[in-house]
């Protein structure tokens, strides 16, 4: 009778309590715009899923921040933490939301944010020769080549994301609220 309610008390492999964000942009002469966006959800078990979007005429940035603005919607205030290597994503996403007519107030409130690279930095001593760390501490934000590359980048932050876990206090991946 005791296994009975043991379904509720074990953790859902499908739930999505991570989100992992890479961004593409490219300058112009009104500055950084958005080209492209992949994220991944995921949780200690596993990656759930990857999405991606990416655009080659500028004139259709509104379109990827609509897409951007759906996803990142449906997971805020489900606790979901928005992990991206550096901080620079969640400027140019809440940059380019403003400056959107598409979206109309967008809001990033009800997500929390971890800068992966910032946490490697604080917590690891010379990061920089560790292989796995290196690439998230030299990084900018950006994504570039095929479908299939960017989602190995998003596994790959999955991966140490799951790694460095274990070793820094757990108020550090909460991260801060949006």
């Amino acid at each position: 009778m005791k296994n009975r309610d043991k379904w509720y008390l074990s953790p859902d492999d499908s739930r999505e309590s991570w989100c992992f964000l890479l961004v593409t942009s490219s300058s112009t002469d009104e500055g950084r715009r958005l080209t492209g966006w992949i994220l991944g959800t995921g949780n200690p078990a596993r990656l759930v899923r990857t999405e991606q979007m990416q655009i080659d005429d500028l004139s259709s940035e509104d379109d990827l921040l609509e897409s951007l603005w759906a996803e990142l919607d449906d997971l805020r205030y489900e606790k979901t933490t928005l992990i991206t290597p550096r901080s620079d994503a969640t400027k140019l996403i809440r940059t380019r939301f403003l400056a959107s007519t598409a979206i109309e107030k967008p809001s990033l409130r009800g997500l929390r944010h971890v800068a992966l690279a910032d946490v490697i930095d604080n917590y690891f001593s010379e990061p920089k020769s560790n292989p796995r760390l290196r690439r998230w501490t030299n990084s900018s934000d950006q994504c570039w080549g095929t479908k299939e590359e960017c989602t190995q980048l998003i596994e790959e932050l999955w991966t140490v994301r799951t790694e460095i876990g274990r070793l820094i206090p757990v108020r550090e991946l909460r991260g801060e609220p949006l």
